[in-house]
């Protein structure tokens, strides 16, 4: 279920960069509700440069759906990717039951 927005108040989101490392993971998640609690509109959780991080991004969105009400929204990073890179991106976060991508150039390298 998604949080509808709230008419009478700006559109209000947080952007999450999943945990590089696994001992980092309890404090992302501690942080992560509590920003869920503030019931923003969406969450969206974006990956590292050259999508190192994508499999983590894809678990996070994939927590988020099963386990909370707000919307999580993919970063879909096409600097540098050719077409074929970013269509697996989307098939991949597609398959983990993402509806919702913020498509960004990026950075250049």
């Amino acid at each position: 279920m998604v949080a509808e927005p709230h008419p009478h108040r700006p559109t209000v989101s947080f952007e999450l960069m999943p945990p590089r490392r696994p001992d980092a993971a309890p404090n992302f998640w501690e942080t992560a509700q509590r920003l869920v609690a503030a019931r923003p509109d969406f969450v969206s959780v974006t990956y590292g440069a050259a999508g190192g991080d994508r499999a983590t991004a894809r678990e996070v969105l994939a927590t988020l759906l099963r386990g909370t009400p707000v919307l999580p929204v993919a970063h879909l990073t096409c600097v540098g990717a050719s077409r074929e890179d970013v269509s697996e991106v989307i098939e991949e976060f597609l398959e983990a039951g993402v509806r919702s991508f913020l498509a960004l150039r990026g950075d250049p390298p």
